[in-house]
């Protein structure tokens, strides 16, 4: 499909952890392939940064999800913010495992990994048998649902198993003040230039201007409206 207007480029921004935002940009820049050989070796590739200002295109089943990503991403911020009003322990966007994730996704630096509830496929369903099937053999008896494996009533009475897995995802990123207040828009830092950030439309480094070497800002150096504090 054709190039996206301009006007959602400010949308694919992610903002990135403490630790990516401090890391050496060359650290975003080189992912990891296993070379289909016998010695199963690891090659590390360069790829550079974010080019999508200059042109970008991108397939239509594609295309068709950027606009609605961008848009829930947003949404996501706005709604924790105002959540967090109602205070108490991890109801905020860096407190527990309610803050926005890295843009990195489980890629990021300081991941972590979470218990994440999702339904049962038929591939799980399989290892889950499997299990069980190898438990009575043993002699052990296991029935009903624990903490990992859960049955529960669907629409129309239909029985569905869900189960709890590990999964790894980013570390939360920073808030600023003036977006908690409501006094600056959110990730317009990232948007602006000032602080590196991540392409979701590309999934590449966005750099900063401590990045490309322009004085006087960094993603080191911006500060929230009224804390004296450095990213």
């Amino acid at each position: 499909m054709k190039a996206r207007p301009s006007a959602t480029l400010k949308g694919r921004h992610r903002r990135l952890c403490r630790t990516d935002m401090k890391s050496p940009i060359d650290a975003l820049t080189v992912v990891s392939s296993y070379a289909q050989d016998d010695d199963a070796k690891v090659v590390r590739l360069a790829r550079p940064s974010c080019s999508c200002t200059s042109g970008v295109w991108i397939c239509q089943p594609c295309g068709n999800t950027l606009r609605p990503n961008d848009t829930t991403y947003m949404r996501g911020w706005a709604w924790r913010t105002r959540y967090s009003t109602f205070g108490g322990f991890g109801a905020g966007l860096g407190e527990g495992n309610e803050g926005v994730e890295c843009g990195r996704g489980s890629n990021c630096q300081a991941f972590h990994e979470v218990y994440q509830e999702i339904e049962c496929d038929a591939d799980d369903l399989a290892v889950i048998e499997q299990d069980l099937a190898k438990a009575d053999i043993e002699g052990h008896q296991w029935a009903g649902s624990s903490y990992l494996t859960q049955e529960i009533v669907g629409i129309g009475g239909a029985v569905k198993k869900k189960i709890k897995k590990r999964v790894t995802v980013g570390a939360a990123v920073k808030e600023y003040e003036d977006e908690r207040e409501g006094t600056a828009q959110f990730l317009s830092r990232e948007q602006a230039g000032d602080n590196r950030s991540w392409c979701s439309w590309c999934d590449r480094v966005v750099p900063g201007k401590k990045d490309v070497g322009t004085p006087g800002g960094s993603s080191e150096s911006v500060t929230s409206s009224d804390s004296a504090r450095s990213v």
